[in-house]
């Protein structure tokens, strides 16, 4: 349940308004909720919080049904983000039980990742990999995916300063 209000907290911040308050006679102006604009929420995203949370309790099968539940609706929906998130998801399932060939394929499937679903990937391939008894894709995977969060926009690497241009007159 921590999940759902982490969730909704962090809908709520973005949703916060400013109103003016008086104490002590003067007035304060103060940033209060604004719950008619937690609109963007939706239960595919709760049951993708959910089934990592079933996950870190293995409850398998409860993370599995939740998960190709939310994955269902946010197809529907076309929530790229969430859709990448719950193929880290699988993949962790499968890990979970396993089946590191599926793993790998589930990851393997994905195109896309922000910075944190990058090294959640890349954590997981090497894994499967290792669990595999192939240690030297592993090592690849660690150093592309390096590469991959180091050419990243908002990342030092990734901010090329202009070289200075020299009078020669």
């Amino acid at each position: 349940m921590d999940i759902i209000y982490r969730l909704i907290h962090d809908r709520r911040h973005q949703a916060e308004v400013s109103s003016q308050v008086e104490t002590n006679g003067q007035l304060s102006s103060r940033k209060v909720a604004a719950p008619w604009g937690l609109g963007e929420l939706y239960a595919y995203q709760v049951w993708a919080e959910l089934s990592k949370e079933c996950l870190h309790h293995a409850e398998l099968w409860m993370a599995c049904t939740l998960t190709k539940e939310a994955e269902r609706h946010a197809k529907v929906y076309g929530d790229g983000r969430t859709l990448r998130d719950l193929a880290v998801t699988k993949a962790r399932i499968a890990m979970e039980e396993g089946n590191h060939s599926e793993a790998v394929r589930i990851l393997r499937e994905l195109s896309a990742a922000d910075l944190g679903q990058c090294s959640e990937a890349a954590v997981l391939l090497a894994n499967a990999y290792e669990a595999r008894k192939q240690p030297f894709p592993a090592q690849e995977i660690f150093k592309e995916a390096l590469a991959a969060i180091n050419q990243s926009p908002g990342t030092k690497a990734a901010v090329k300063k202009p070289k200075a241009h020299r009078d020669l007159g």
